[in-house]
């Protein structure tokens, strides 16, 4: 972006059109611009990991003759939670923790909590390394035992 903001930002808008945009309608997601990222909902876990997987192998060949110094990559964070359907956004703490988890991912890489992962990766037939034990905030609290 600082070297060249409005050339970046046309690479950024044809990848989502031809790439990103094309493969969440595939898989049924729904796609919510979030400033210089974006939200997608799926209805199964199994979708939205096949759908980040997807576009991140799409993505090493769109850049394959690209420069390094010049390559769009995407972070994505994937969770499975309840979220909160508004008018015109989702929100809630499912939606939050994704954004941390998105924010561990390495670029151009994916991230997601272990037992979501074990499952969207068995059921989606993938291979994937583990980055380790991580901690992100989310706003549930323990709770107290009641009597």
């Amino acid at each position: 972006m600082g070297a060249d903001e409005e050339g970046t930002a046309r690479t950024v808008h044809s990848h989502c059109r031809q790439l990103v945009d094309p493969k969440i309608r595939s898989i049924a997601g729904e796609r919510e611009n979030t400033g210089d990222g974006m939200l997608v909902e799926f209805s199964s876990v199994v979708d939205a990991v096949r759908c980040a997987v997807e576009v991140q192998r799409e993505m090493v060949d769109r850049n394959i003759e690209t420069p390094d110094d010049m390559r769009i990559t995407f972070r994505v964070g994937v969770n499975l939670g309840d979220v909160i359907v508004g008018d015109d956004d989702i929100y809630g703490d499912g939606v939050n923790v994704a954004a941390r988890l998105e924010a561990l991912a390495e670029q151009a890489g994916s991230a997601s909590a272990g037992w979501l992962r074990d499952e969207g990766t068995r059921q989606a037939d993938l291979c994937v390394e583990d980055n380790g034990e991580q901690s992100v905030k989310t706003s549930l609290a323990p709770c107290a035992p009641t009597q």
